[in-house]
């Protein structure tokens, strides 16, 4: 890995460990690394991967809403103990 990356937008040496530019604020990693997909079967449903997914930081309850958008699921954070919603761009 290299110690350095150039960055796309002011062209500054930002630190491979970095995923922001200190200079310009932009991002300068791959956006599709920290992604995550899921590959799963077609019967499975999105509130089913939902709850694979965020096994651990949520508990997510059931669907709430849906719009041109998205999802939005009731959801509670196992951390903070609290409800919370969770919107998810429509598959």
């Amino acid at each position: 890995m290299p110690e350095s990356v150039k960055c796309f937008g002011c062209g500054s040496q930002v630190p491979a460990t970095s995923r922001f530019c200190g200079n310009c604020g932009r991002l300068v990693v791959d956006p599709n690394a920290s992604t995550v997909v899921d590959q799963t079967a077609q019967e499975d449903s999105l509130l089913d991967r939902l709850r694979r997914v965020l096994a651990g930081d949520f508990e997510v309850e059931s669907e709430l809403a849906r719009g041109g958008m998205g999802i939005v699921f009731r959801a509670v954070d196992e951390q903070a103990k609290r409800p919370v919603a969770l919107k998810v761009l429509s598959p």
